[in-house]
């Protein structure tokens, strides 16, 4: 279930990319990439759901982001 969700934002973020949102959009909405990765690399530790504390609040600023334009209005 992790992995499906790196993958899910792998794809979001090639998404923004094509949309040509801006960089910090793109990484923000790709952070969740870190918690698959640390899930796989260390199973038994508490870092990913340390980096969960950081990246899933970055990815929604993201995901934000990527809705609103600078205006405050939708795009």
């Amino acid at each position: 279930m992790v992995l499906f969700g790196s993958v899910l934002a792998v794809a979001a973020a090639a998404w923004a990319h094509q949309l040509r949102r801006p960089v910090w959009v793109r990484r923000c909405v790709a952070a969740p990439v870190l918690i698959g990765w640390t899930s796989m690399a260390a199973p038994e530790s508490l870092l990913p759901q340390l980096l969960a504390l950081v990246a899933l609040p970055a990815a929604f600023a993201g995901f934000l982001g990527g809705i609103f334009d600078r205006s405050g209005l939708p795009r």
